[in-house]
């Protein structure tokens, strides 16, 4: 694979998380086994196993009803087989307002800068860790 096809595997990688995020399997797939993630509220799980749990409470409760759009802004690669990603990650609640409007459940930001480190396995790029921090204002 040539760095151009590496290029084009990360953002496919970013596109894949963005489309299965609420599809848990697939989703957890995209992920190391070693996976750390701190999501847009602060919240952080490490493992594969702790994201599965995380995902699966965030899928069954009104938090399924937050979606993200991702975009890509930069790809480094740091080594032939790590990349860090910087993204865009734009959030649309569809919850019912009450939700939206209550301080214990009201999201951060509409907006957050998500910085993903992608790893290149044997197989596949995937996940090693995600961070969101969100864009006030």
């Amino acid at each position: 694979m040539n760095a151009t096809d590496d290029v084009t595997a990360v953002r496919r990688l970013v596109a894949e998380a963005e489309r299965h995020q609420n599809d848990l399997e697939p989703y957890l797939a995209l992920h190391t086994a070693d996976t750390s993630i701190v999501n847009f509220g602060g919240r952080r799980v490490a493992g594969r196993d702790a994201l599965r749990h995380a995902r699966k409470a965030a899928l069954g409760s009104p938090m399924a009803d937050v979606r993200t759009k991702t975009e890509v802004a930069d790809i480094r690669f740091v080594r032939p087989d790590v990349a860090i990603v910087a993204c865009v990650k734009r959030v649309f609640d569809e919850r019912e307002e009450r939700l939206k409007d209550d301080p214990a459940t009201a999201l951060p930001a509409e907006s957050g800068w998500l910085t993903y480190v992608a790893v290149k396995e044997a197989d596949a790029w995937r996940i090693a860790s995600a961070q969101t921090t969100p864009i006030r204002g």
